[in-house]
């Protein structure tokens, strides 16, 4: 027996197989803890293709040994185990490379062996004339197995070769591998064995055999017969016996016949097969199944969906299919077709089709009823139309622009017919109704809107302020007592008031001693509803004192021409303006005005009186007016108390300030 060492692979265990040792015992407090290893021999055979033996394993021993905590090593109860051998099995056309295998040694540190088993190919007889030569035409043989020793070939008879003979009967080779030559010699004893097609009368094929007489003939009908099987055929006889011999019996050649028939196979629901694949599948150059179509046809009755105006969000179309199927059988050998059934449906009719609620549309009907089936294909059409549409209005009839324009609702159950439809929201209208309920699908209903109106005011403010006069100034005058009463049109975004404008009372401006305001009236402003606040600002400016400027008008005199003339033209400035105030009082003027010298009286009663005519020519306060100027008051006092030079200096300290007020 050969080494298994030579012919095994040993391979030393993995972390994994001690892992694996799942029946291991150990005890927390104990100072030695048990391992066990399981082992297997693995016989693999090789070479034989489909015909290859499945591998042969073996897993039935485990080594048990106990480790020590402390040094980790491990006191194995067993050094090696050796697996039993086995014999190898003969594979039919295969030789193998050993007889027996197995019998491994496997050790806790090597637990797993695998072996390998090659088979190759036995060699065959190869018929050769007397000069070496191959026979043309003649058949191979492959050596017999040794049933005995899968490493040999067995004892094998030589075949039979048509017109020669051997004197060898069977050869045993010593190289199971190698093709052995066998020298045929011609003989002149013939047989035929002779195929017919029993169907349609033809001779398929002939067989003619040779050799000397008394001979046994080494021929067997199977292999043409199943050839002619793959074909098609079916055996009706086989003529041909299993101990035939070239005999003497006659002078004529020996004949054998070997009838056959065209086989049938069908095709249809109870008989499935795959269209355009071969008949006969060991010829998948022969006939071919048909189509499907050959043999079942499938119709349908289809419901279609469609709308008038084309935009409707429509499903697909519904389709229900049947089948109408027969029976079909066929010749195998030429794919002719010999036999039908009648054709038969699947079902005998179509269920009901429910038209679906599409939003916005209604259909032409609620359902299609199921038709019964027939071998045409059906079509019906499920027409869908828009519904009609609330458009909103106003009380003019008139179109409401850029509003919804809802589609009347569907009803959720019927297509054919809508619900009620509640009207649209319209931000700044009222609707008439609240929702309507249509007559026809079809038709829009108007609706009417009203404008929501809504009462409002705006309430005005008339400010008149002061400024100018610092601590004396007057506060601020307020008027607000008028209110504009309205209404707004939501709608529209538009107001209608109950009048256009309001105009408030006058303010009287207050007179302020020693100050002139730029207006003698304010207030009466003119408000609107879009413009309801005014203010006005008046001005209350400084007043030079007229009785400071009669003392001016002597010290010029005196002085200078010139500047007599600029302080007069000043003084006509402040009466001229039309809101100046003069002292309710007298006018003081006689006081500073005492004169020490004669010839100034002419002068100054002139200009009194230009003065005096100009404020009588003015329109002036009723205080004002109710004050007379005398020219009486500007009596000259030769005897003034107050000397002319102590008035000098009091003219002299407001001539700058004067002149620059001019």
């Amino acid at each position: 027996m050969t080494n298994p060492k030579s012919r095994s692979d040993h391979s030393a265990p993995s972390p994994l197989d001690f892992a694996r040792a799942d029946e291991a015992l150990f005890d927390n407090h104990a100072q030695s803890e048990t391992v066990r290893i399981p082992s297997k021999q693995e016989i693999i055979f090789q070479g034989a293709d489909s015909k290859t033996p499945d591998p042969e394993v073996m897993e039935n021993h485990v080594f048990t040994g106990t480790r020590d905590r402390k040094t980790g090593l491990i006191e194995w109860d067993k050094d090696s185990y050796t697996y039993p051998k086995i014999s190898v099995p003969v594979v039919q056309g295969y030789f193998a490379d050993q007889k027996e295998a197995g019998f491994n040694v496997v050790t806790p540190y090597v637990p797993t062996v695998t072996e390998h088993v090659t088979y190759r190919k036995l060699g065959r007889i190869i018929p050769v004339t007397e000069d070496g030569e191959y026979i043309p035409g003649a058949l191979t043989k492959q050596y017999n197995n040794n049933k005995k020793d899968p490493r040999k070939a067995g004892e094998t008879a030589t075949p039979a070769v048509q017109d020669y003979m051997t004197d060898i009967k069977s050869v045993v080779p010593n190289k199971p591998g190698g093709d052995t030559p066998v020298v045929y010699r011609k003989i002149f004893k013939k047989a035929s064995i002779t195929y017919i097609d029993e169907t349609t009368g033809a001779y398929l094929v002939s067989d003619q055999l040779t050799g000397e007489l008394g001979e046994a003939i080494e021929y067997g009908t199977a292999t043409r017969i199943k050839t002619f099987k793959d074909m098609g055929y079916d055996l009706i006889q086989d003529e041909f016996p299993k101990d035939a011999i070239f005999d003497d019996k006659d002078i004529d050649d020996q004949e054998w016949f070997v009838l056959l028939q065209h086989d049938v196979a069908k095709v249809g629901p109870d008989h499935e097969q795959v269209p355009d694949t071969p008949i006969n599948p060991n010829n998948p150059d022969g006939p071919k199944w048909p189509s499907k179509y050959a043999y079942e046809k499938e119709v349908s009755f289809t419901v279609f969906y469609k709308s008038t105006d084309g935009n409707a969000d429509l499903p697909d179309a519904d389709v229900q299919k049947a089948y109408w199927v027969r029976t079909l059988t066929f010749d195998k050998v030429t794919g002719e077709l010999v036999d039908e059934t009648e054709w038969s449906p699947n079902k005998t009719k179509y269920y009901d089709i429910y038209a679906p609620v599409v939003l916005g549309y209604f259909a032409d009907r609620v359902e299609v009823k199921g038709r019964e089936v027939t071998e045409d294909n059906i079509e019906e059409t499920i027409t869908y139309v828009p519904l009609g549409k609330i458009i909103p209005i106003d009380a003019n009839g008139r179109l409401i622009p850029n509003v919804p324009t809802p589609t009347f609702n569907n009803d959720a159950n019927n297509p054919t017919k809508v619900s009620e439809t509640l009207v649209p929201h319209i931000p700044g209208y009222r609707p008439m109704q609240q929702s309507v309920m249509p007559e026809s699908l079809t038709d829009d209903i108007l609706v009417e809107y009203a404008p929501i109106l809504e009462d409002v005011t705006q309430p005005t403010l008339q400010t008149v302020f002061f400024k100018g006069a610092g601590e004396a100034t007057p506060s601020v005058n307020i008027q607000s007592d008028f209110t504009f009463t309205g209404q707004y049109n939501q709608a529209e975004d538009t107001y209608t008031w109950d009048q256009d404008s309001y105009t408030f009372a006058k303010v009287n401006v207050p007179v302020i001693e020693g100050y002139y305001a730029d207006k003698a009236v304010a207030g009466m402003q003119i408000v609107t509803p879009d413009n309801q606040k005014l203010q006005t600002v008046l001005s209350i400016k400084n007043s030079v004192r007229l009785s400071l400027l009669i003392p001016l008008v002597i010290q010029s005199r005196m002085q200078n021409q010139f500047i007599m003339l600029m302080i007069l033209k000043m003084l006509r400035k402040l009466l001229k303006h039309q809101h100046h105030k003069l002292p309710a009082t007298r006018l003081k003027v006689n006081w500073y005005c005492q004169l020490t010298s004669a010839w100034i009286k002419p002068w100054f009663t002139n200009q009194s009186w230009m003065i005096s005519r100009k404020i009588r020519n003015k329109r002036l306060p009723s205080k004002v007016q109710a004050t007379k100027i005398q020219l009486s008051t500007f009596k000259i006092a030769l005897a003034s108390t107050v000397s002319l030079t102590k008035w000098n200096k009091q003219a002299l300290g407001i001539k700058k300030a004067s002149l620059m007020m001019l």
